[in-house]
């Protein structure tokens, strides 16, 4: 982790796993997917978070059976 590589992923493991834990408890979510990226807003009941990931991190963050079962349809066009 002491290279720029190591510490870019583990950068990106804690924000997917962050969204991850946050869809997970229920934050409403929804995908919309750019030319580039995939923008994923979630709505608490008293915050908003909008997130955009490369599409290969989209595909990651689907892989938890939790994320695929709260996104539902979103997460397998990924």
């Amino acid at each position: 982790l002491s290279s720029p590589e190591g510490r870019r992923a583990l950068r990106i493991h804690r924000h997917l796993r962050s969204l991850e834990r946050d869809i997970g408890a229920g934050h409403a979510a929804t995908v919309a997917r750019e030319p580039e990226r995939v923008r994923i807003e979630l709505r608490g009941r008293r915050s908003s978070r909008v997130a955009f990931l490369t599409r290969a991190e989209f595909r990651l963050l689907c892989t938890s059976p939790a994320v695929r079962a709260a996104l539902g349809d979103a997460a397998a066009e990924g």
